[in-house]
């Protein structure tokens, strides 16, 4: 029986809904075959009655859910615009009479129109609004064209500008130098045209000590601190009075520590560990009182909500608080009183949280261990210093966040172990070696303290109903998702069908597999369907954690969410009304842009150094294994090194078939078969820096040879040769 129109309107309005398509929405029903026509039918009814709305990837939503949001606008070539959501929000269609006074990249807030018709339809909105953001320096490359100097700006476009007559440095600048500009644009009739100042010359643009500079102005980063916020930090750290526990809980007789890396500056987050009368334990987790400092309206305020968030660039941060506050006045430096907000969390011995409690208070940090002294104490090896004197403390500590961890795991919570690649740079910008950070059980320990901080207070924001930033994460994309149902299904593995996926079944099937050959390709696989986590004034699950309700609290010297929701707890604590924030949704959205391109500034830098690395061992053999699949080719990641490279099917003899369902590419003639996890031997062939780019040439798989291939020639009047990967391209076009 088809579903009432009620039925159906109910369904896409409940809170839990996920936009669907409609075949996913027939699985919900419980559409027959023989019903579905007629209900594709009558979706496409209400859907011209304008009752739902089928977004641009053929996913319906009910009108209602579409309000005034914000986004970044793009406006493309041929003259379409779009602005661009995070999180699963779809993008929203702006029609050119509806875009306003707004450019392109502008951050502008839309009110929904309704739904664009067409072949594919999508929301449609106008811009109401356009968020200023002002014009930081530019970075560039200066050339000299037709006897005049440009700068071709580091930017997405590469835009060009014409330097400013007369030119304040150019008797300073020489071709191809790195310059920072300040950029306008001058009215000149119908478009404006755009000219720079050279304010600074660094040197030669291939300097490596500046790759952090060209990624950074590339990804829209701040270059430089702000001055008035540097200022305004010193004259705060003057004025800092000498009682600091007035309105505050005095805890510097509670022992508590900081763990961070070997190779931190500033310490933001300690933890304590008591023992009850009740036989159950009280973990502190203490994070520093960066609000105290920062207040809202403050020049520091207004750079840090620009800024975002910390970006970690190889041997380089580009900090979000001036460093004055977040590597002196906001760091738990050991033996040294600092405010901080303190979350208490009684746990018995099931690890289960049975009470709560929190206060703004001042701490005084009886040390600061590293990672590695505390590993040294969790494997029983013989310790000495200053951590001999906390090894009963770290031992207890190690045990209470197994507990947690199992608890989390028990409810259905995600783990992934995925290591981290790192790169060590000289004083020259050259890298010295590259690797992976080694994953330690003492990692676990403050992430598994962090995590429980984290969701406690965002139980109180939610029982308080305040208005905090969440950190959510949707559940994965379903067309990834499929293929992940198919080929664990073909290994003798079942996931439920449709949207009924839940985060403990994936982590069921990665705990099935693990230990085994299959383990790389099912893991893989999981982690490529996820969704990236966003920030939301709305409280929704978080899939990967298994947990109704999730946000940052634990690091507001680095992410500015963190900070916003430490201002709203400590008004609870105090009792105090929280100052309401009348741009929260704007807010949530930028967050969420600021961290991602921090993320995609960070892994650009990382891949770039480790092909400067890599650079100088073309000719080179190296063992590795297979950590994607292609039609055109497989990439493999470098033992040891842990740097990916590409191995084009072009350059095989060998003719391979890809198989997409499986992710796997099959030789015919030698039975080979390449899939996530393969062992493979291979010779670097080419480094490409300007493209990010390494390709190599597959020697052997598993223990079949594979003859090697000369690579093909960019020269004319060779003579023609066969292409191997012709009979390739002709299979593909066939399927």
């Amino acid at each position: 029986m088809l579903p009432e129109r009620q039925d159906i309107l109910d369904h896409l309005l409940d809170d839990a809904y996920q936009p669907a398509k409609i075949k996913e929405l027939s699985r919900v029903f419980d559409v027959t075959a023989d019903e579905y026509q007629q209900f594709r039918l009558f979706m496409r009814q209400l859907e011209q009655e304008g009752t739902v709305v089928r977004l641009h990837r053929r996913r319906f939503v009910h009108p209602a859910t579409l309000k005034r949001l914000w986004g970044r606008l793009k406006i493309h070539p041929r003259g379409i615009a779009f602005v661009h959501r995070a999180g699963r929000d779809p993008d929203i269609l702006v029609a050119e009479e509806d875009i306003g006074a707004a450019v392109d990249g502008d951050w502008v807030e839309v009110e929904m129109l309704g739904v664009h018709g067409g072949a594919i339809p999508a929301p449609r909105g106008r811009v109401v609004s356009i968020r200023d953001l002002p014009k930081r320096q530019a970075l560039g490359t200066y050339r000299v064209r037709g006897g005049h100097g440009i700068v071709v700006l580091h930017d997405e476009q590469k835009t060009v500008v014409s330097v400013s007559s007369p030119p304040a440095a150019a008797a300073a600048v020489d071709n191809g130098d790195l310059v920072m500009v300040a950029v306008e644009e001058v009215p000149a009739g119908a478009a404006p045209r755009r000219f720079c100042e050279i304010e600074q010359v660094l040197g030669a643009a291939d300097d490596p000590r500046f790759d952090w500079l060209v990624v950074a102005a590339r990804h829209e980063l701040p270059l430089q601190a702000n001055p008035d916020a540097v200022a305004e930090a010193r004259d705060l750290i003057d004025a800092q009075p000498a009682d600091l526990t007035k309105g505050r809980r005095d805890l510097r007789d509670l022992e508590c520590v900081t763990i961070d890396p070997s190779s931190a500056q500033d310490f933001d987050d300690a933890v304590s560990l008591e023992l009850l009368p009740s036989g159950d334990q009280r973990l502190g987790v203490h994070i520093a009182d960066v609000s105290h400092y920062v207040t809202p309206g403050s020049v520091i305020d207004a750079d840090a909500r620009l800024r975002g968030t910390s970006v970690y660039l190889c041997d380089q941060v580009i900090h979000m608080l001036p460093p004055e506050l977040a590597a002196e006045a906001c760091s738990l430096k050991p033996h040294e009183d600092r405010l901080a907000v303190s979350i208490f969390l009684d746990i018995d011995g099931a690890g289960r949280i049975v009470a709560t409690d929190g206060a703004v208070s001042v701490i005084r940090s009886a040390a600061r261990l590293t990672y590695e002294q505390v590993q040294t104490v969790i494997d029983g090896e013989p310790v000495r210093g200053a951590v001999a004197a906390f090894e009963e403390l770290l031992l207890e500590m190690s045990a209470l966040s197994l507990r947690l961890r199992a608890r989390r795991i028990e409810r259905g919570a995600l783990d992934f172990d995925v290591p981290e690649s790192k790169v060590d740079v000289g004083e020259d910008g050259l890298p010295t070696g590259v690797g992976r950070h080694e994953r330690l059980s003492s990692h676990r320990l403050v992430e598994e303290f962090m995590l429980a901080a984290n969701e406690a207070v965002a139980a109180q924001m939610l029982d308080a109903d305040l208005d905090a930033l969440y950190r959510v994460h949707d559940p994965p994309d379903p067309d990834k998702l499929e293929l992940v149902r198919q080929v664990v299904s073909s290994l003798g593995q079942r996931l439920p069908p449709g949207r009924k996926v839940r985060s403990r079944d994936l982590q069921s099937i990665l705990m099935h597999f693990e230990g085994r050959k299959e383990a790389p390709l099912v893991g893989q696989l999981v982690l490529r369907s996820m969704m990236r986590a966003s920030y939301s004034t709305e409280a929704t699950e978080h899939f990967g954690l298994a947990s109704e309700a999730y946000l940052h609290f634990t690091s507001p010297i680095r992410r500015y969410p963190d900070l916003h929701v430490h201002r709203l707890l400590k008004a609870t604590l105090s009792g105090e009304e929280p100052t309401a924030t009348q741009d929260t949704d704007w807010l949530a959205e930028w967050t969420t842009h600021a961290e991602r391109r921090a993320v995609d500034a960070e892994r650009q830098l990382l891949r770039l150094k480790q092909l400067r690395y890599m650079q100088p061992h073309v000719g080179e053999e190296f063992d590795g294994k297979v950590c994607g699949v292609i039609g055109s080719g497989f990439f493999v990641e470098l033992d040891e090194l842990f740097v990916e490279g590409f191995c084009p099917l072009r350059l095989l003899d060998d003719y391979y078939e890809f198989d997409e369902h499986r992710l796997r590419l099959l030789c015919p003639q030698t039975g080979v078969t390449i899939r996530l996890g393969t062992v493979a031997r291979v010779k670097i062939v080419r480094v490409d820096l300007e493209a990010r780019q390494m390709d190599l040439l597959m020697l052997s798989a598993v223990s079949e040879p594979l003859k090697e291939k000369r690579l093909r020639s960019d020269h004319a009047g060779k003579g023609k040769r066969k292409h191997p990967g012709r009979r390739r391209a002709k299979q593909r076009r066939s399927r």
